[in-house]
């Protein structure tokens, strides 16, 4: 699931492309976000799979 756009690290033009992708494309910040929202967790939900794991 895609939730957001990789750019190297120290390459201000990558980063600038990915983010005039983002102003230009509504639809495609809008599926980032909603896939991104998807994949949060609470620390809850962390803490208990973590529990389950270390009883198994």
């Amino acid at each position: 699931m895609e939730n957001g756009i990789l750019v190297k690290p120290r390459e201000p033009k990558a980063l600038g492309d990915a983010m005039l992708a983002l102003i230009q494309d509504k639809h495609l910040g809008r599926r980032l976000g909603i896939n991104g929202f998807k994949e949060v967790r609470t620390w809850d939900e962390i803490a208990s799979e973590s529990i389950k794991l270390y009883n198994n």
